[in-house]
């Protein structure tokens, strides 16, 4: 079951850095979604919602934030089950044969987090208790 989190004032400083002011309202969970198995993933976004696992580190935060940014930019108003992005990231996820690592929007997403994170700071535990 996932529980409503709100992000560290040490990481929320350094997404706001990132990011500066977000484009949309986010909500962040601590636990992953009943249908996401815990070995392979540490994150997902669905729609303004990122779900994460409980010792999620700042760097799980950017690269999902990456995600739920370019999806609203990209999307507008339209619910997250219908964006594009969603049917986009299924397809790309079937055609680079059902490879997390070779998916580029996952590529991509883990890029800029490595780019505007160092490895000291994305040690820094991302979630607190609401």
């Amino acid at each position: 079951m996932s529980k409503r989190a709100y992000l560290t004032l040490e990481s929320w400083k350094l997404v706001r850095g990132i990011y500066g002011e977000l484009p949309m309202r986010v909500s962040f969970f601590k636990g992953l979604p009943w249908f996401v198995t815990r070995p392979l993933v540490e994150g997902i976004t669905l729609g303004e919602n990122i779900y994460l696992v409980p010792d999620a580190t700042v760097d799980v935060v950017v690269h999902e934030l990456y995600h739920a940014v370019n999806q609203k930019m990209a999307a507008g108003v339209i619910p997250w089950f219908l964006r594009p992005a969603y049917f986009r990231y299924a397809l790309l996820f079937v055609l680079n044969g059902f490879s997390y690592s070779r998916h580029p929007m996952e590529k991509a997403a883990r890029e800029f987090a490595t780019k505007n994170l160092t490895l000291q700071q994305s040690q820094i535990r991302a979630l607190r208790e609401g």
